[in-house]
C-alpha cells in the first residue's frame, strides 16, 4: 500500500504526463478519425439501428429528469429566439426567475403542469424580449395586455 506522500507524487507524475502527451494524443485521434471516418460512421449507424428502442427509452427517461427538462426548455427558447432580461443569461433566467415561479404573473393561478407554464416574449423585438411567466390561457389570450400596470 502506498503512503499518502507516494500517492501525491504518483498523481503529480500522472498529471504532468497527461499534460505533456495530450497534444500528441489529440493529434493521433484526429488522424485516426480522418483515416477511419467512414468505418466509424457506419459503426455508429449500425449501433443506432440495433439499439433503437434502448436509445429511445434513454431519451424518454432523460427528458423526464430536471436536467432533461431544463435542457429541452433552453433549447426551445433558443429556437424561439427568446432573450432574457438585461443582466441574465438564459440559464440564469431559467434557474432564478422561470423555475421558481409557481403561479401566473398576470392572473395569479397556480400552474397545473410544466406545459401550463409559458415564458411570454415579444416576437417583434430581438433583445430583452421576455415579458412574463404566464399560464397557457393568459399567453394564448394575450391577457397580459389587459394589465396596463404590468406593461
Amino acid at each position: 500500500m502506498k503512503t499518502p506522500k507516494q500517492l501525491e507524487r504518483y498523481r503529480a507524475y500522472q498529471k504532468k504526463y497527461r499534460e505533456e502527451h495530450r497534444p500528441q494524443a489529440r493529434a493521433y485521434w484526429a488522424q485516426y478519425y480522418e483515416n477511419n471516418q467512414e468505418d466509424i460512421i457506419e459503426t455508429q449507424r449500425e449501433y443506432m439501428k440495433n439499439n433503437a428502442e434502448k436509445i429511445k427509452k434513454y431519451y424518454q427517461d432523460y427528458s423526464l429528469t430536471p436536467t432533461g427538462k431544463r435542457s429541452k426548455t433552453l433549447s426551445n427558447w433558443r429556437f424561439a429566439k427568446l432573450t432574457p432580461p438585461h443582466g441574465y443569461t438564459l440559464e440564469e433566467f431559467y434557474d432564478e426567475i422561470y423555475l421558481p415561479q409557481t403561479s401566473c404573473q398576470v392572473c395569479g393561478s397556480q400552474f397545473k403542469s410544466t406545459r401550463d407554464k409559458q415564458a411570454d416574449h415579444d416576437h417583434n423585438i430581438i433583445e430583452n424580449n421576455f415579458r412574463f411567466v404566464l399560464c397557457q390561457k393568459c399567453n394564448i389570450c394575450d391577457n397580459w395586455k389587459k394589465h396596463s400596470e404590468l406593461v
